[in-house]
């Protein structure tokens, strides 16, 4: 099972969400497409901005072999290896993320192969390359920041994709304020505005067919959960064995997101808390729930 924010990765670089200053009409990501002509270069800014979109969306409108690594737990060997690759195919472009956490043995691996376009590599990194970047290797690349989200563009996407009965197999009736509330509490975080949304319908689907997210009747929610939770909590064994529905749920969500979710979730909804969905509940979800997805 797909999680959402990778269901919903766009093929086409028109399909992403925000950054018109580099997608649009005679923009250079645009310009990158039309012409089918590749480079190499650093797409920097704060996450959920759609810097692995960008990447994944060019890579499959130019119809190239998409490679993904980690510059902080790459080995020299994963690097030759896609970089071989792509000198017998051509057309292989490299996703390198954290890339100012690149080392120096592997830069110097790198350069030569950027600079003859034997690789054609797109770094990513939250932190400003023109501090954090070795001048040899960033005089080779193009720069380009990537913008907090709008939180406009934020809360019409989100409305947008909760109309999609392919991915929702339930019907949604949801109250605009929910949409404004997580976009307003996304800081331009278009993943983490997806991964709320997503937990926040998994959470009420367990319970009702038909999904009706109102503002007022998350109190009633999130009381039908504190009880399931709470008796749990007072009945270890019942726990561990995995009896009751809600835990059932939460156990395939954690080996779905590979993580420990239980106890997190747990603790929060046997707190007595206000009866709608307020800045309590999207905090809470920003400060706990992101460290999950």
């Amino acid at each position: 099972m797909q999680t959402l924010i990778n269901e919903l990765r766009p093929k086409k670089i028109t399909d992403i969400i925000g950054q018109q200053h580099l997608i649009g009409k005679n923009k250079v990501l645009t310009k990158i497409v039309e012409s089918k002509k590749m480079f190499s270069f650093i797409l920097y800014g704060p996450p959920g901005t759609g810097k692995t979109s960008i990447a994944n969306a060019l890579a499959n409108e130019l119809d190239y072999k998409f490679k993904i690594l980690n510059a902080v737990n790459c080995s020299k060997k994963d690097l030759t290896t896609v970089i071989e690759e792509s000198k017998r195919f051509k057309k292989v472009l490299l996703l390198l993320d954290e890339f100012h956490r690149l080392t120096k043995p592997m830069q110097d691996i790198l350069l030569p192969e950027i600079e003859y376009d034997n690789i054609y590599v797109i770094g990513c990194t939250t932190n400003n390359p023109y501090h954090t970047v070795n001048p040899a290797i960033r005089s080779r690349l193009m720069i380009f920041e990537l913008k907090q989200i709008n939180e406009d563009d934020i809360y019409n996407y989100l409305k947008k994709i909760a109309k999609n009965n392919d991915i929702f197999s339930k019907n949604l009736s949801i109250d605009d304020d929910v949409f404004k509330a997580i976009a307003l509490n996304s800081s331009g975080d278009l993943r983490f505005s997806l991964n709320t949304f997503e937990i926040l319908y998994l959470v009420l689907t367990t319970y009702n067919t038909t999904v009706d997210i109102e503002t007022d009747d998350f109190g009633e929610i999130l009381d039908e959960v504190k009880g399931n939770s709470s008796k749990v909590i007072l009945d270890e064994k019942q726990f561990e064995n995995g009896d009751n529905e809600f835990i059932l749920f939460l156990k395939e969500f954690e080996v779905q997101w590979q993580t420990k979710i239980i106890d997190d979730i747990i603790q929060y909804m046997s707190k007595d808390i206000n009866k709608k969905i307020d800045g309590d509940f999207v905090s809470y979800l920003e400060a706990n729930f992101n460290k999950y997805i």
